[in-house]
């Protein structure tokens, strides 16, 4: 439950800081230039940050599980 309410807390941070950084950047990427909402690629790079970090802890939950099954 606490977990629940820290995901809520930074959610709603995230989404404060999006909403004061609504301006235009360009964003360079080897030859692919972006022009995009700062907002946008704000929420973006959060969700991937995200998804890594739930990936990784999965994996290692799975290795874990694998490791202490072989064990018994």
């Amino acid at each position: 439950m606490i977990r629940f309410i820290i995901g809520i807390i930074v959610g709603v941070l995230v989404i404060i800081f999006v909403v004061q950084n609504i301006e235009t950047v360009d964003i360079d990427l080897y030859f692919w230039t972006i022009s995009a909402n700062r907002a946008v690629m704000i929420l973006i790079v959060f969700a991937a940050g995200c998804i890594v970090g739930w990936l990784t802890t999965g994996i290692r939950r799975l290795r874990k599980r694998r490791t202490n099954g072989e064990n018994k």
